[in-house]
């Protein structure tokens, strides 16, 4: 600065002494009494002012100004650090074509949230960026865990984000169980992932055991059917899902007349099928993951079962590819999320709609689309509400969280019974008409009046 000013200086002195030549080389008194007094001052802003006052032989006086003009370029503060959010998604494996696309919303949810300044955290006072780190569990519990493993002493996640399925679900518990990092789950609501007592655990959808309640609320409502089947894969997530199916169609007066099991990995589904054919249920409800709800359909209908209603849980995109979309036309399902739906959710609806479009899903291909996003909506006012981004700080933050989501109000850290931190988000009843998927209950949201029985052709 100092060698700045000094060259300065310089050119002032060069500029006074010109002037100062001319003014006395023009002046009226002689030179020989004529001085020379020069006083500058600098004044140091974004434009900085010089002045040199030039006083003459005969008391004249002329004042010269220079403007000088620096910028200065400030860098902005780089961000203390990263938030880092980690997950798994199956882009390979039985489960890729209903969830492996979620990759996609994940980083959407991640760019959008940056351009948006990132997340704010109590910690720095200020908004920090995100950074979602996925791999792919190939459908497996295994592959699943051993990643998660890594995504916590590697990666160096600050929280994460459960895998698809309950099946895979289960190991990965064990593994963060042990670290203590905590979790949100997505897609996955089986008893046995919230009955540990687990602190790090959350989810931000209700069990499994109740997503069919509000179709048996329908069903009971109406008064029409008199009896159902119940078709069930050998798995955990039927396990989680009749539960709660079983006991409530009990409940509402249904006579159950048949709990059909098969292993996963079954292909041949006939002897089932003439077992049911015989019986003539109004309703049969397929409780299992696809591939195999959408093999037993399949043969189902192609060999002549038609009951009043098929209800699949897992109405989805590899579902209605495998039977066709011709042929499940009044099937009845259950989901998290529609058009009609009008909550704003923690970022805002259109903020879920744009990462939906960004990430090229349509919610009717990918209804688990949803529960993803509120499992990031959890994430996120975890993340905003926590003192600091330690896994206890964070826990107890998940623990008081309460927010409306895309699908209304949640409250992951709410315990009952055996269960701690299950959510309270409930599946909602859904039924393809003319192709479309609409809402038929509760009544105060459902869109269209629920067509039973089908009409075969």
């Amino acid at each position: 600065m100092v060698k700045a000013l000094s060259a300065v200086g310089i050119v002032v002195a060069l500029i006074i002494g010109l002037l100062g030549g001319y003014f006395v080389s023009t002046a009226t008194a002689p030179q020989a009494v004529s001085t020379v007094t020069s006083t500058v001052s600098v004044t140091q802003v974004s434009t900085s002012t010089l002045v040199s006052t030039v006083t003459v032989g005969g008391g004249q006086v002329q004042t010269v100004t220079q403007t000088i003009t620096r910028t200065v370029t400030e860098q902005p503060a780089k961000p203390p650090r990263t938030i880092i959010i980690g997950a798994t998604v199956p882009k390979t494996g039985p489960f890729s074509p209903v969830a492996g696309p979620f990759e996609k919303l994940y980083l959407a949810w991640q760019d959008m949230v940056n351009e948006r300044g990132g997340l704010y955290v109590k910690q720095y006072g200020m908004r920090l960026p995100v950074k979602v780190i996925i791999y792919d569990d190939e459908s497996k519990g295994e592959t699943a865990a051993r990643l998660y493993e890594k995504l916590i002493t590697e990666d160096k996640a600050d929280i994460l984000l459960g895998p698809y399925s309950t099946p895979v679900n289960l190991p990965v518990i064990d593994v963060v169980a042990r670290y203590g990092t905590p979790l949100v789950t997505t897609q996955a609501g089986a008893p046995p992932l919230y009955n540990r007592g687990l602190k790090n655990v959350f989810s931000a959808i209700d069990l499994i055991s109740t997503w069919s309640y509000s179709y048996f609320d329908m069903i009971k409502a109406e008064g029409k059917a008199r009896t159902i089947a119940f078709v069930i894969q050998d798995e955990a997530y039927a396990a989680g899902l009749m539960a709660g199916a079983k006991p409530k169609a009990a409940e509402i007066g249904l006579e159950i007349v048949a709990e059909e099991k098969f292993p996963v990995g079954t292909t041949d589904f006939t002897a089932i099928i003439l077992r049911l054919k015989a019986l003539d249920p109004d309703i049969v409800f397929v409780a299992g993951l696809n591939p195999g709800a959408a093999a037993f359909v399949k043969q189902a209908l192609e060999q002549g079962l038609r009951p009043r209603e098929y209800h699949v849980p897992q109405l989805t995109k590899p579902f209605i590819d495998t039977v066709g979309l011709e042929n499940v036309n009044y099937f009845t399902g259950e989901w998290f999320w529609t058009e009609g739906i009008t909550y704003d959710g923690y970022f805002g609806r259109e903020f879920w709609l744009e990462a939906m479009r960004r990430a090229g899903l349509a919610n009717d291909l990918y209804p688990w689309a949803s529960v993803t996003w509120q499992a990031l909506e959890v994430v996120a006012a975890a993340i905003e509400k926590a003192e600091s981004l330690s896994p206890d700080d964070l826990i107890a933050a998940l623990d008081k969280t309460h927010i409306m989501t895309i699908s209304g109000p949640t409250m992951p850290g709410r315990d009952f019974g055996p269960f701690t931190n299950v959510g309270t988000i409930r599946a909602f009843p859904v039924q393809i008409i003319d192709g479309k998927f609409q809402v038929i209950w509760p009544a105060e949201i459902r869109t269209v009046e629920h067509v039973y029985p089908t009409p075969w052709p």
